[in-house]
């Protein structure tokens, strides 16, 4: 979080309840490079404390799931209204 004096604050904050609580300020500077790392130790005492696991999705990952999504299409039927409802309207007598 932004400070008043124009630093950032690295904390680690819990929402599970609905509100925020803060559990632990990792630390602040106005380097961003400090910042980077104090980012990266958060995301380290978050994972050792069995927190919130990230998902990790690096580029070829993405690309992998976006060819898996298309080449299931192909095995997918598009139902339409009439399909769906064709059955209703011939046993109420519409057709």
């Amino acid at each position: 979080k932004r400070n008043k004096s124009g630093s950032t604050s690295v904390q680690i904050i819990d929402k599970s309840s609905g509100r925020y609580i803060v559990h632990q300020t990792v630390g602040s500077s106005s380097d961003q490079q400090e910042i980077d790392r104090l980012i990266k130790k958060g995301k380290r005492i978050i994972e050792s404390n069995g927190g919130q696991t990230s998902i990790p999705f690096q580029r070829s990952q993405e690309l992998d799931f976006i060819d898996t999504f298309l080449n299931s299409l192909d095995t997918m039927s598009l139902v339409g209204p009439e399909l769906l409802l064709g059955h209703i309207f011939n046993d109420i007598g519409f057709k």
